[in-house]
């Protein structure tokens, strides 16, 4: 499979410099999955993460839920 050099990998090699979790946002069947499975996780020692899972989604719910409580008691 042929697949295209994109100008957001410039810009995602620069952010993973600063930031250790970084999000990938567009439209529908642009190949955002498939970038980052596949020519990111090559250059990058990185995890993939979806939120397609309801599971992914609850864990991600309460782990904002437990940080703002905690901040809410200082």
């Amino acid at each position: 499979m042929r697949t295209r050099n994109r100008y957001v990998e410039r810009v995602l090699l620069k952010r993973a410099k600063i930031f250790p979790v970084l999000g990938l946002l567009g439209p529908r069947q642009v190949g955002k999955s498939t970038f980052l499975m596949k020519q990111w996780s090559q250059i990058q020692n990185a995890n993939y993460l979806t939120f397609d899972s309801q599971d992914t989604i609850s864990r991600a719910n309460k782990v904002i839920f437990l940080q703002n409580e905690r901040r809410s008691r200082n």
